[in-house]
């Protein structure tokens, strides 16, 4: 509530927004865990992850401030090196983030705030390996979470 004649004060908060959360230990039919992303033996993505989420800031929301991605991938097989991720939010350019895939890794990707729309948004990642003649590489997605910090008036 605010009082008749007084003021509005630009505040800053954040908000941590769950596109992909797998329980640990959750396995598929044929015995992997996670989502898996992967490229073929030319090193052309051909399963990739896609996603639709929902982004509704509480309401006096001004602007976006930042924005970053946090991705959590685990072992797989690369056959290629480099190998990295690469991010489309919203059809807009794509964004490449190398990748560490022979442990459980945290990968943060900076995210442009102009990507990022109120309400309903869309994510694809694929996985960037080169070709190789042993086969196509892939890694297993377990959690990817946006983040973003935005004002607001109150």
């Amino acid at each position: 509530m605010r009082i008749v004649g007084g003021t509005t004060t630009k505040q800053t908060t954040g908000l941590d927004i769950d596109i992909l959360s797998l329980a640990p230990g959750l396995v598929s039919p044929n015995g992997d865990s996670g989502i898996v992303i992967r490229t073929n033996i030319d090193g052309v993505a051909v399963q990739n992850l896609t996603a639709g989420f929902s982004f509704a800031p509480i309401k006096g929301f001004s602007q976006i401030t930042q924005a970053m991605m946090t991705v959590v991938t685990g072992y797989g097989a690369i056959y290629a090196i480099p190998v990295g991720l690469n991010v489309v939010l919203n059809s807009q350019a794509p964004i490449s983030a190398p990748l560490a895939y022979d442990t459980f890794a945290t990968t943060t990707i900076p995210t442009p705030i102009q990507d990022v729309r109120l309400g309903l948004n869309t994510l694809s990642m694929a996985l960037l390996a080169p070709a190789s003649p042993n086969g196509g590489s892939f890694v297993f997605v377990y959690e990817v979470r946006l983040t973003v910090e935005y004002t607001f008036l109150a």
